[in-house]
């Protein structure tokens, strides 16, 4: 009975072995290096696995290092983003085996590289070379060019957060070649627009110029091909009540002695009023965000806050006491009276066109518009 023991788990520690050996033998060493770490997290002894795992391990770093020196002989503009692909790949692959115990890292000769600084500059220096030919392609003005263009921008962007104007330039480059996109209004405040908002948020009013840069429809066209979705997000609408406030405050000052009268009233020289200004306010606020959606890669690429206000105010004055003492510009203003505050459904359509115009700013941005 424990021969029989012995003999089956002999048979399932060599099968375990096969698979990563074929993976070895065909060159897959990160393949294998990860189901040898698997292996090894469970069972750190197996002396059979950490053999496989120094020379999958070590196979794998030399082909991406002398890749790097092969890059670099080459002295083209074009290669940093490669060179630091590779970097990440030696940085990540040793923190993968880095966290296996010390008996097995040292039977692999494992010794730790700091390649963070090699990443950083190699990123600069892809950055700096896709900012810059990006450009020259899009002067060219062309769509083939302009896709071309959009994809280095990814790159960029994928490389970092935000560097230089690269979201702005992924915005140009829907202005080149008269494409459509779909816009859709997606209402995520979790209060109810009226009826027609999406329709009047959208209608903005194009003129040639703009329409032959990017034309849209709210609706899908039959047939119509849109490379890019732009979502209109509304993320919070606030609407303030009817709000009506009192100030008093009194103000005085000496007569000038051609005012000063012979009356016991003006004896002092001195002369004030009690003035009450009435102030009512209404406010209405929309915020959201433009993005642009990228719907043959299946991702958001650009995303920008956007909010309007609208806000209604009115002052009335009343004043008690001696007129002389009042103010010029309040006494031009007695004649005010309160007014009616406006509707909430007329503060929301007026917030409504001012996000509007917000909006239109982004999309048709005029310093991206190729006329």
């Amino acid at each position: 009975m424990k021969v029989s023991l012995f003999i089956i788990l002999v048979l399932v520690l060599l099968s375990s072995c096969q698979p990563t050996k074929k993976l070895i033998d065909a060159g897959k060493y990160d393949q294998s290096i990860d189901l040898l770490v698997m292996h090894l997290s469970k069972n750190p002894r197996n002396k059979k696995n950490i053999q496989y795992l120094g020379s999958a391990y070590n196979k794998a770093n030399i082909i991406d290092q002398e890749r790097i020196i092969a890059l670099k002989k080459t002295g083209q503009p074009d290669i940093w983003y490669q060179i630091c692909q590779y970097y990440v790949k030696l940085d990540n692959r040793q923190e993968k085996v880095g966290k296996l115990p010390t008996h097995v890292l040292q039977n692999i000769n494992y010794k730790w590289i700091n390649y963070k600084l090699d990443i950083e500059v190699s990123k600069k220096k892809a950055a700096e070379y896709y900012y810059a030919h990006a450009g020259m392609l899009l002067k060219k003005g062309d769509r083939a060019s302009a896709q071309k263009a959009f994809e280095e921008l990814m790159i960029i962007s994928g490389l970092f957060k935000d560097y230089k104007d690269v979201d702005e330039l992924l915005r140009h480059v829907l202005g080149l070649g008269g494409e459509y996109v779909l816009i859709k209004v997606i209402n995520r405040s979790g209060s109810t627009l009226p009826p027609h908002f999406a329709k009047d948020i959208t209608d903005f009013n194009l003129n040639n110029i703009e329409r032959n840069c990017l034309d849209y429809d709210v609706v899908s066209f039959p047939g119509r091909k849109y490379p890019f979705t732009i979502r209109i997000n509304i993320d919070n609408i606030f609407l303030s009540p009817d709000k009506t406030t009192k100030k008093r405050f009194e103000k005085s000052r000496v007569l000038m002695e051609k005012e000063q009268l012979v009356s016991s009233e003006d004896a002092e020289n001195k002369i004030s009023c009690v003035i009450t200004e009435v102030i009512q306010r209404k406010s209405a606020i929309l915020s959201g965000s433009v993005g642009y959606f990228d719907n043959t890669a299946n991702k958001l690429i650009y995303k920008t806050p956007v909010q309007s206000r609208s806000s209604f105010q009115n002052s009335s004055y009343n004043v008690e006491g001696d007129l002389r003492a009042c103010p010029p510009e309040i006494i031009k203003k007695m004649n005010a009276r309160d007014k009616p505050f406006p509707s909430d459904k007329a503060m929301i359509r007026d917030v409504t066109e001012k996000l509007k115009i917000v909006i239109k700013g982004v999309i048709w941005n005029k310093d991206y518009i190729i006329d």
